[in-house]
């Protein structure tokens, strides 16, 4: 049951921070209230978009993570923070790979 859970807040956290910072945009830079369809249409679309995302990457790459490191023993928050910390930085690595200014 722990797993569980830890799956769904894995998937489920950055997919409601991304939706808070849409949220906050759609507030400050267009000017419209908080009783909007149209704002909450885009908060929610953005939700669910990064949970498919999220909950993709957690079960392709966090489960099997999690195993590994729970197989091998090493059942500790240290292990598990620096594997988590590594394998949230392979997409963005991967996305900026092909450098456009290898100069900066």
């Amino acid at each position: 049951m722990k797993l569980v859970f830890a799956i769904l807040a894995a998937a489920s956290v950055p997919s409601l921070m991304m939706s808070a910072f849409v949220l906050l945009d759609r507030l400050t830079n267009l000017s419209l209230s908080i009783t909007d369809s149209y704002m909450w249409f885009g908060v929610f679309v953005t939700f669910i978009l990064c949970l498919i995302v999220t909950a993709g990457y957690v079960l392709l790459v966090g489960v099997p993570a999690y195993a590994l490191l729970r197989r091998f023993g090493h059942f500790n928050w240290q292990p598990f923070a620096i594997a988590g910390a590594f394998l949230g930085t392979i997409p963005a690595a991967v996305m900026t790979w092909p450098l456009k200014y290898p100069h900066f």
